[in-house]
């Protein structure tokens, strides 16, 4: 059990500072533009979104 516990511990500190390294070169490479740029990130994946939840809603008033 202590093996199981010391290997999820270990991936656990490794994404978080592959998640913070990548947070910190974001912001450090956008600078003042990383709003605008995260802005424009999540207006395109709730269009694209949209688009789907839009076919499916069609799919499913064909079949009812």
């Amino acid at each position: 059990m202590e093996k199981v516990f010391s290997k999820d511990s270990f991936w656990l500190l490794f994404w978080g500072f592959v998640a913070s390294a990548l947070a910190w070169a974001f912001w450090y490479y956008a600078g003042e533009h990383g709003f605008q740029i995260m802005t424009i990130a999540v207006w395109i994946s709730l269009i694209f979104d949209n688009r789907r939840m839009r076919a499916k809603l069609k799919d499913y008033e064909k079949k009812n």
